[in-house]
């Protein structure tokens, strides 16, 4: 179970009162505090000019976490950070995030990208892997969720809330993954993955590639001896696509083929 409230102006407190909720039931129970940021206060399109105050502000909200619970009485739920942010326009991300490296200690935040216009990624977005990569290990810790949004209706209270399709600007309201012969990730492991494009959605490169991957498996079994460089993924996060337009990916010369280890022997007949 997820709450959310804004972080204060400081970023070392919630913009919450008195917290009188049971949450039942649920995997994970998270209070997060939001902070939320335009580009138009910085360079105009790119989330990589917003990042630096981002993690610092999450950093500080998380040093505050403990007091914030007690606070609130908040037995039980983790206070974690939230980031937010947004453009009017396009909004752009041109080199690789890896929310693993920079919240190594804050391990189910979330982040939201919430474009008016259209969202270029044109770097990885992961958490749950050691780096950003194809090359990274899938880690036993928890995970950040993603919230992408392109075409958004900045007006709504709903972070996620669309324009419709037939309001939408010309040329706009497109998520578009990677580019040419230069594919990117968005992944996460526990976390939870939205995207919602008010037209279309595109994989520009056949490597480009959404996916949850839980986290390693650290369970050992008397009659299982698991290969040196294998990783087994545990509860993964849900992951939902929205595209009002239609969704374009590149062809791929991947072979589907038998790609699941295994390793013991069979008795039956």
């Amino acid at each position: 179970g997820r709450l959310r409230a804004g972080q204060t102006a400081a970023h070392a407190d919630l913009r919450v009162t008195a917290l009188n909720a049971d949450i039942v039931g649920a995997q994970s129970a998270v209070l997060e505090g939001v902070a939320r940021y335009d580009v138009a206060d910085y360079d105009g399109l790119s989330v990589d000019s917003v990042k630096a105050d981002a993690i610092a502000h999450a950093r500080t909200f998380e040093g505050k976490a403990q007091a914030i619970a007690a606070r609130l009485g908040a037995s039980g739920i983790a206070v974690m950070p939230g980031i937010e942010i947004g453009s009017a326009g396009d909004l752009a991300l041109q080199s690789d995030w890896n929310l693993a490296q920079d919240f190594a200690t804050a391990r189910e935040g979330s982040l939201t990208l919430r474009a008016g216009g259209n969202l270029l990624l044109n770097g990885s977005i992961s958490d749950g892997f050691s780096d950003a990569t194809t090359a990274g290990s899938l880690q036993t810790g928890r995970s950040w969720n993603l919230a992408l949004v392109a075409g958004a209706d900045r007006g709504s209270a709903d972070a996620l809330a669309l324009v419709p399709l037939a309001a939408q600007a010309a040329g706009q309201g497109t998520i578009t993954l990677g580019a040419a012969d230069a594919g990117k990730l968005v992944r996460t492991g526990t976390g939870e993955i939205e995207l919602r494009a008010g037209r279309d959605l595109v994989l520009a490169d056949k490597v480009s590639a959404i996916y949850t991957a839980g986290r390693r498996d650290t369970t050992t079994y008397d009659d299982f001896t698991a290969p040196a460089d294998a990783a087994y993924g545990i509860d993964g996060g849900s992951m939902r696509l929205v595209a009002q337009g239609s969704v374009h990916a590149k062809p791929t010369d991947q072979s589907f083929v038998e790609w699941l280890r295994r390793q013991g022997q069979g008795n039956w007949r």
